[in-house]
């Protein structure tokens, strides 16, 4: 089987194009995608794409496959067939899986590297969203198989070795920041039910900063697109920056500012920074929450938390003494 195939026939997503067709004639059309949470976002109401929970700031999105484009299936689609949100995935995944091929061939007798291109009609970006499809290609690569999607042409699974893994997160990055269609650059791998999951790389393992870098990369260009497609709504209330801090030996966490006087959506960062006349400190995450609670706007992703102002005289003072020094 030939992995790396030539780009073309690439068809255009058209939401608009609507066709009345009968849902048993649609059912064979339906395809998974898997789409960073933003995607859509400007849409109102039941013409946004139906999305289901995937990985951390990507979504599962069904699609219907026709020659020439494709059409996101929302809300107003299901009223129309007359079937659940639930049908629907379970169909387009089932339909994928029916497929989609695997490659063949012996185990190699040391660790590969597999690039999947698309041709506009293979789906391999979305076969991470098939439970137990990742795994099955431990044989292929020579290990426990972790995936790379930078961007929605293009699906890379290596054997799980990190000094080699390790190697590929700058090129991932520059691919994916500069994709028209990026879908991200961390790492995946499935978990012990053959779910998609983010590589876990806790304190200690060799892959952890990158690995935490990808993570926030991610992230930061999620909450900038969000910025870009919702600025003025919410009733002009400011939605607050997030942004990278990469020190010299690697580490990356992300930052943002609560606003000293006014009404502002803040995205979850690591570090919150107080920046007021006469001081700035930074407080972690999960102090803040402790001592001046947040909830997320329903339905926004990534998520976000309105405040009005600072906290209270206590709970800024309680935040001061937790201050950090970045």
């Amino acid at each position: 089987m030939r992995l790396l195939t030539r780009l073309f026939g690439r068809r255009a997503v058209n939401r608009a194009t609507e066709r009345d067709v009968p849902w048993q004639q649609v059912k064979p059309q339906l395809r998974p995608v898997l789409r960073t949470v933003t995607t859509g976002i400007g849409l109102a109401g039941a013409k946004r794409p139906l999305r289901g929970p995937a990985v951390p700031h990507l979504a599962e999105m069904v699609v219907v496959d026709q020659p020439t484009s494709m059409v996101y299936v929302g809300g107003h689609h299901l009223a129309r067939w007359g079937v659940s949100a639930s049908d629907v995935f379970t169909v387009a995944r089932a339909n994928l899986a029916a497929r989609v091929p695997y490659p063949d061939g012996e185990r190699p007798d040391r660790p590969v590297m597999l690039r999947f291109m698309e041709d506009g009609d293979s789906y391999w970006s979305s076969c991470l969203l098939l439970d137990g499809w990742l795994a099955r290609l431990e044989d292929r690569v020579g290990g426990r198989p972790v995936a790379f999607v930078p961007d929605r042409e293009t699906l890379i699974v290596v054997a799980d070795e990190p000094q080699v893994i390790e190697k590929l997160f700058d090129m991932i990055e520059a691919d994916y920041l500069a994709a028209a269609r990026a879908i991200s650059p961390v790492p995946y791998v499935s978990d012990v039910n053959g779910r998609t999951v983010p590589y876990d790389a806790p304190p200690g393992h060799p892959l952890h900063h990158p690995v935490r870098r990808a993570e926030r990369v991610l992230a930061v260009q999620e909450y900038a697109q969000q910025r870009a497609v919702l600025a003025g709504a919410h009733g002009g209330t400011g939605l607050v920056e997030l942004t990278l801090v990469t020190r010299l030996d690697g580490t990356a966490y992300t930052t943002t500012a609560w606003p000293q006087y006014g009404a502002a959506l803040l995205p979850w960062a690591d570090f919150v920074g107080f920046h007021g006349p006469d001081e700035l400190f930074f407080v972690p995450w999960p102090e803040v929450v402790e001592h001046a609670p947040l909830w997320p706007v329903a339905e926004l992703e990534p998520a976000r938390y309105p405040v009005d102002g600072w906290p209270d005289g206590p709970a800024l003072d309680a935040l001061r003494a937790l201050a950090v020094d970045l």
